[in-house]
Order: structure tokens, then C-alpha cells, then sequence
């Protein structure tokens, strides 16, 4: 009998899917070991996919979160510009609204953590505003950014308490912290 597609393209479209399936068990699997507390094997797994040829934008996707918040777990200076590079290294014109503002959520919990290296013993605290800010412009009911915001205002908050501010500068880090939290519980974050 005679088919309408030839033995090769039969073999590349089993090859095909083969690779979405098994990058598919090791995006899971990696994701496991993460929540698990074990970032290393999670990166060590993720790592194996990059030889697949092509891979869909849902598994790009959740591979990169996965490996930044693998790196973001490990806590090391070395891991954070690991992780703030494979940040940086994403094109977020593949991926839809709520993803970028999820990408770029996770590049202001990088820059909050990363040593400033203009000022000595300061963390990049403006350039994460930035980034909370801009994810929140790309999705604004994206509500584990507005968290994570609200956490980085009540981290400075407590920072200039324990400097002694004075009340007027307490009470508007107060009001941006409480405001972050009330939009992350209002688009439903479960943080």
C-alpha cells in the first residue's frame, strides 16, 4: 500500500515527539528535585535538554524558571550572576504576558540579591524596582510580582527602621509595602 508520508519524515516526526516527551519528564522531574531542596540536581537535570533540537515555548519557558529558581535556592554570589546571565540570555518576544512578567519578576529577585558593585555593601535594590515595575506594566494581575515587590518594600522598610528614619519616610515604605501585598492577594497569589 501506498502512504502519504515517507519513511523519513515518519522517523522525524517520532523523533519529535519523542524529545517533547522526554524534555517534558525532565522539566518535572527537575521540578521535583527543586521543591525538594536539591537546586544542584534540578540544574544538573535541566542541563540535559539543552542538546534537543527544538523544544516549544511552554517547555523554554518552564525549563528557564525552573533553572533561575534552582539558582536563586543555591544563594551563592556565583549562582546569582548564573542565574541573573541565563535571565538576560531570554528573547521574551516568544512568550506571552504572563510569562514575561513571571521572567522578569524573577530578574528583580536577582537584582535584589545581587551586590551593587557601585556602592559597597548595597544590593541593586533600584534596578529591581525597575524590573518589579516593568513586570507589572507587561501583566498587571501578575500577583507573585506584586508580592515580591511588597517583600522587597517591607525588606527596605525594616532596613531604614533599624537605621531610625523618621515617620514620614516609615509611613510611605509602609503604604507601598501594604499596597504590593493588597494587589498580590487581590490577583489571587497564593504567596
Amino acid at each position: 500500500t501506498k502512504t502519504n508520508q515517507s519513511s523519513p519524515d515518519i522517523k522525524q516526526a517520532l523523533l519529535v515527539c519523542g524529545q517533547h516527551e522526554e524534555s517534558w519528564t525532565l522539566i518535572k522531574f527537575s521540578q521535583s528535585a527543586r521543591k525538594q531542596g536539591l537546586p544542584a540536581l534540578c540544574i544538573q537535570n535541566l542541563q540535559k535538554i539543552m542538546s534537543f533540537q527544538s523544544m516549544d515555548v511552554q517547555h523554554a519557558y518552564t525549563k528557564t524558571r525552573e533553572e533561575v529558581l534552582s539558582r536563586i535556592d543555591m544563594k551563592t554570589p556565583q549562582e546569582l550572576q548564573l542565574g541573573m546571565n541565563a535571565i538576560n540570555k531570554i528573547n521574551l518576544d516568544y512568550f506571552n504576558h504572563h510569562q514575561k512578567a513571571e521572567i522578569l519578576r524573577l530578574k528583580g529577585e536577582f537584582l535584589s540579591r545581587l551586590p551593587d558593585t557601585r556602592q559597597q555593601g548595597q544590593f541593586r535594590v533600584d534596578d529591581a524596582h525597575s524590573a518589579f515595575s516593568t513586570a507589572l506594566g507587561t501583566s498587571e494581575s501578575h500577583g507573585k510580582a506584586w508580592v515580591s515587590w511588597g517583600n522587597l518594600w517591607d525588606g527596605q522598610l525594616q532596613g531604614k527602621i533599624d537605621r531610625g528614619i523618621d515617620d514620614v519616610q516609615k509611613a510611605s515604605y509602609a503604604e507601598y509595602t501594604v499596597n504590593c501585598y493588597l494587589q498580590g492577594v487581590r490577583y489571587g497569589s497564593d504567596k
